[in-house]
């Protein structure tokens, strides 16, 4: 349940063990409203999570064709959005996050620079949007793209 961090593990009792030492610092009290959500999505219907998986699988595949004519980029295998090398889209000098900030300003289109996760020229782009939001924003991505050479 992303930005709930509420998740669970399986595994010998003594990576648990190691694992519960970390967690117990990291986080810890998962609201009320949370911890329903998660019994919900693990004894719902198995149909609803596989239509959901479907939809942001197609959504996956979607955006890595368009970010594949744009930039480096690996397809995720359980992530909600693509992390592309920008590199090769950068002005002399400028950095992901300034990309990042441009497309915002000239766009809308808000992306996360990856120098919040540690990589440069790196952009954190989900996918998890309605399909015709996710089409006009690699749309207007290319545009600014193009405009910027």
């Amino acid at each position: 349940m992303t930005g709930f961090r509420l998740g669970y593990a399986a595994a010998p009792k003594e990576i648990i063990r190691e694992m519960a030492k970390h967690q117990s610092h990291a986080t810890g009290n998962v609201c009320t409203f949370a911890q329903h959500g998660a019994l919900a999505a693990l004894t719902s219907d198995p149909g609803v999570t596989a239509r959901w998986r479907a939809e942001l699988e197609k959504k996956r595949d979607m955006a890595f064709a368009y970010a594949s004519r744009l930039f480096d980029c690996v397809r995720p295998q359980g992530a909600f959005y693509l992390f592309p090398d920008v590199s090769g889209q950068l002005k002399t000098g400028e950095t992901a996050e300034k990309l990042a900030a441009c497309l915002l300003e000239e766009t809308g289109v808000a992306t996360v620079p990856g120098e919040a996760f540690g990589m440069e020229n790196h952009l954190r782009i989900s996918y998890a949007v309605p399909e015709p939001l996710l089409i006009s924003g690699f749309e207007k991505i290319s545009e600014t793209l193009k405009r910027r050479r």
